[in-house]
């Protein structure tokens, strides 16, 4: 199966979207606000306040 090129850029774009929201939902719970933040220089965890709190301790 191929994809044209038209479709690969509207694909393309998706993920990206997807690839950005994805820093900005906690991965334990789900919540979207100002507390997620991304961790980690090797493994990225993104985490709310609570969540970060539980996993790191500070």
């Amino acid at each position: 199966m191929s994809i044209n090129d038209d479709n690969r850029e509207r694909v393309d774009k998706l993920v990206d979207a997807a690839e950005a929201e994805a820093y900005t939902i906690c991965e334990v719970c789900g919540v979207s606000d100002s507390t997620v933040i991304t961790i980690g220089p090797y493994r990225v965890n993104t985490l709310c306040a609570e969540h970060r709190e539980k996993r790191t301790g500070s």
